[in-house]
């Protein structure tokens, strides 16, 4: 959390909305997360889960002008590894999704929003003795 404020010094007699000031107000918490299991019969197969979380908040004021806004943010990227034919051949898949939900206004203008992007991905991996070529595809 964090509040701060600037801008003219206001005289005790004086109004207070005669003077420039500017003020913010900021709140955010973080969560994040992985999660992995190497529980399959073949010891070269995983899986893998990183997720993440995002809350931030903002109320701000630049003399007579007012903004606020909240964004919240979500974030998953589920992977699979493997082999093909022997271990010089690695195969990783995976999906990611990220949601953005922008909510903002900057005194009666609303720009809200929303963003959702879901994703395919793979890799593959060719070791050999001294030599590593990595392929990948989004």
């Amino acid at each position: 959390m964090d509040n701060r404020r600037s801008g003219q010094i206001v005289p005790e007699s004086a109004n207070p909305a005669d003077y420039y000031q500017i003020g913010q107000d900021v709140s955010r918490l973080d969560v994040f997360g992985k999660f992995g299991f190497f529980g399959f019969k073949e010891a070269y197969k995983s899986m893998g889960l990183i997720l993440s979380g995002t809350a931030h908040e903002m109320k701000s004021f630049y003399g007579r002008r007012r903004h606020e806004g909240s964004q919240n943010t979500f974030y998953a990227n589920l992977m699979y590894n493997t082999i093909i034919v022997d271990s010089n051949n690695k195969l990783t898949l995976g999906a990611s999704y990220q949601l953005d939900d922008y909510i903002e206004k900057l005194d009666d203008v609303d720009y809200s929003r929303r963003e959702s992007m879901p994703g395919l991905w793979s890799e593959y991996q060719f070791e050999a003795q001294n030599f590593s070529n990595r392929k990948g595809w989004k």
